[in-house]
């Protein structure tokens, strides 16, 4: 839902602000503090037990939508069980003035909302504001426009962008000139800010848009941008977290339980710039992606990590891990749109590989409907124990409290369904769930080849002692100026985000500093 304010004048912009840092992203804070709790040793861990359990099997591909219905049931009356018996530590409201006094000098905290105004008369149209604090304590609110207008646009050059056209640039062009310069004259002369988006803009890489009449420099370039869940985090006490394991890499999982069984089906492999998502021609099963193989080898170099590959990549490596320093996955992404159970899904019909695998999570909740694919996915019968998919809902019952760092190389893992307030539901809001202090994510179809590169060079930034979003800002600035001239369409660098601790990770920089 949007949230629904009045006309708009200064004394409801502190209104509303308060509000947007009290109610936004709050059920998935909840979530949080239930999931650390619930993995405290107590006499909840029996019912904590067969709720993981349950989850385990609700989030199966071979379970109907009949069975999944029942177990559904089940699993929600254990959660209110659960509840009862740890309920939730006190929340307590957050002034705006110690978000203020957490932040910076010349540092701005901006609060993007979706809303409808209220007239004295009817309804207003559905708008865009941008809440911005200042490190000083002042408030000010800027009025973003249409929020018809802003989605359309974002839309016209998502697609204009994933589809690799030509005017993919011109197209976010446009945005940015409807989008940013309200909000840069509010930035001023900001060195940094913090960002907490809301709607359709959660689709939007901001940092990749152009300044306006300027198309060789990026907004990003300009100010230095973290993106956070909410304004709270900034506020967020450094937890206790456990000792961390070393770095986990999963990269190039054998989809098929009997490799030589799919000879037949293969695609030529020049046929076409494979991507790491469901879109992988007529076969309708999931294909290799040999470039994962050799980025996951160079990164489990860089990082030091345990390396799992062909038939050992599995979601039950992943679900045995315990507190990585840093867990990265190089696979296929999928995410299915929220379709009625009696129409096909689009992107079912467009790209069919995956389809029949896929089909039982069709219509369900977004954490089902969207996830990571496996070794022995396209055989998810073969295993009772492993169906060769992660949902997000099963994500959130990983093993990730303190994990500085989780990237899915993979398509499409930054989507979701979104909710004005509560922002997006899918495999990011999963792994915060889970515990992850950051999340490296795509917003689109990745290529292969390209994307390999793209994080073996990110992670040697980290190496270096880089922060998080400063390497992601370097790697993207290569990208726009690389000798390949193909891979500086946006289409190969804008789709990563970074969601979450900005900072350098501690620890890396004590490993080796070159990959092979």
């Amino acid at each position: 839902m949007a949230y629904i304010l009045g006309s708009l004048h200064p004394p409801s912009t502190e209104l509303a602000l308060w509000a947007r840092l009290n109610f936004q992203g709050l059920i998935q804070e909840i979530e949080q503090q239930q999931m650390r709790l619930h993995l405290l040793p107590g006499p909840h861990q029996e019912i904590a037990v067969r709720l993981t359990f349950l989850v385990k099997t609700l989030a199966s591909a071979t379970v109907s939508q009949d069975q999944r219905r029942k177990l559904q049931l089940e699993s929600a009356d254990l959660e209110r069980e659960l509840f009862r018996v740890i309920p939730i530590a006190n929340l307590k409201s957050v002034e705006i003035a110690e978000v203020a006094d957490a932040l910076p000098p010349e540092t701005f905290l901006v609060e993007f909302q979706r809303f409808l105004p209220t007239g004295e008369e009817s309804w207003g149209e559905p708008r865009y504001m941008a809440l911005v604090l200042a490190s000083t304590g002042i408030v000010v609110q800027v009025d973003l426009g249409r929020a018809h207008l802003l989605e359309t646009r974002i839309a016209q050059a998502l697609e204009a962008t994933t589809e690799g056209l030509a005017d993919a640039a011109e197209c976010w062009m446009e945005l940015s000139k409807a989008l940013l310069p309200p909000l840069l004259s509010a930035l001023g002369t900001a060195t940094r800010c913090f960002l907490s988006l809301d709607g359709e803009l959660h689709r939007l890489p901001i940092h990749a848009l152009p300044m306006p009449g300027q198309p060789d420099h990026l907004f990003g370039d300009w100010i230095d941008i973290s993106i956070l869940s909410t304004g709270r985090d900034l506020l967020t006490p450094e937890q206790a977290a456990p000792t961390l394991g070393r770095s986990l890499v999963l990269a190039n999982p054998q989809y098929d339980l009997e490799p030589e069984s799919n000879k037949d089906h293969r695609e030529d492999a020049g046929a076409s710039v494979r991507r790491r998502s469901r879109e992988l021609g007529i076969s309708r099963r999931w294909e290799p992606l040999p470039g994962s193989d050799q980025e996951g080898r160079q990164v489990a170099y860089l990082l030091d990590a345990d390396l799992f590959t062909q038939a050992d990549a599995t979601t039950r490596a992943l679900q045995c891990a315990s507190h990585p320093l840093v867990l990265h996955v190089a696979t296929h992404g999928f995410f299915l749109p929220d379709e009625k159970l009696d129409e096909p899904p689009e992107q079912l019909i467009a790209s069919p590989l995956g389809g029949d695998l896929l089909a039982n999570f069709r219509g369900e909740d977004p954490m089902l409907r969207s996830g990571l694919v496996l070794a022995g996915a396209n055989q998810p019968d073969a295993d009772p124990d492993d169906d060769g998919y992660l949902t997000a809902l099963e994500a959130t019952h990983l093993s990730l409290q303190g994990t500085e760092l989780v990237t899915l190389s993979a398509c499409d893992t930054g989507r979701g369904d979104i909710y004005t307030g509560e922002g997006m539901y899918g495999l990011q809001r999963a792994l915060i769930v889970a515990g992850a202090r950051s999340t490296l994510l795509s917003l689109w179809h990745v290529p292969d080849d390209a994307t390999g590169e793209f994080m073996v060079r990110f992670y040697s930034l980290l190496k270096q002692g880089l922060g998080r979003s400063d390497a992601l800002r370097q790697v993207q600035r290569e990208f726009r100026n690389h000798t390949n001239f193909v891979w500086r369409h946006p289409c190969y660098w804008a789709a990563w985000q970074l969601v979450g601790d900005w900072r350098p990770i501690k620890g890396l920089q004590a490993f080796p500093a070159q990959a092979v």
